[in-house]
């Protein structure tokens, strides 16, 4: 089974939504939320990119410090040739910076042992992979 966040009324309003996709703020830990859906299954590398582009976007004109990315869904196989990894590095973690981004963890689900990432190509945050919400928000807080 996947965990989604405890419902507030802050949390249930979609920024961005489709059958791929739903970015949302999370009000007890202050951050945006960008969940993956099942529609990910058969998603394109473009449909991958219009959506970390808008995620990034509404990170940086909202100022988020810190972002979650539920992966509990996310079903989509980058092929060998994927060119994700470098325009992600020149489309997505400068807007993630301009926003002054601390902390960006990932959701993988209540069966997945907590662990530090190591930092990408010019990140500037720290990058966690957890199995809860709640873990999340435990070292958000901290």
């Amino acid at each position: 089974p996947t965990e989604t966040p405890r419902t507030t009324e802050f949390c249930l309003m979609a920024l961005s939504e489709d059958n791929v996709h739903r970015i949302f703020p999370d009000d007890p830990s202050r951050s945006l939320v960008l969940e993956w859906k099942e529609g990910t299954n058969n998603m394109t590398d473009d449909d991958f990119k219009r959506v970390n582009l808008r995620f990034a976007e509404l990170v940086e004109e909202r100022k988020y410090t810190a972002i979650i990315i539920n992966v509990q869904k996310f079903g989509h196989k980058f092929g060998p040739d994927s060119d994700v990894g470098p325009w992600r590095n020149i489309h997505v973690v400068p807007k993630y910076h301009n926003a002054g981004v601390k902390k960006m963890a990932f959701v993988h689900g209540p069966n997945f042992d907590d662990k530090e990432a190591a930092k990408g190509e010019g990140e500037q945050y720290e990058t966690r992979h957890m199995g809860t919400f709640d873990s999340v928000r435990n070292w958000l807080s901290a």
